[in-house]
């Protein structure tokens, strides 16, 4: 007997609501494993991608107003040659390639 019409969107809400709480438990536990601002916003960083985005790149404001950037993941995970330097991340659709290093060779 097929199901209510209803009944799939009654299904899904709790689903999406436990998979959003999880994400907040997740994310509480990995920032309280450490008190470094640049490990915790890098370990951040492995959590959320691919979970919510194909790059992250995380750039703090020094209290001089300098800015730096202090984490890049993407698809393979932690990338830190482009950390301390301001470069795009890859579009889109680009695969797990990482961004081209400076002075590398483009194919």
């Amino acid at each position: 007997m097929p199901a209510a019409p209803g009944a799939a969107a009654c299904t899904s809400a709790p689903e999406d609501l436990t998979e959003r709480l999880t994400l907040v438990a997740e994310i509480t536990d990995v920032l309280g494993q450490t008190l470094e601002t640049d490990e915790a916003l890098a370990r951040l960083g492995r959590l959320l991608v691919p979970r919510l985005a194909d790059w992250s790149a995380v750039d703090l404001r020094a209290g001089s107003g300098q800015v730096h950037r202090v984490a890049v993941t993407g698809p393979a995970g932690r990338d830190a040659g482009l950390e301390g330097r301001r470069e795009h991340l890859p579009e889109v659709g680009e695969g797990d390639q990482s961004p081209p290093r400076p002075g590398a060779e483009r194919r």
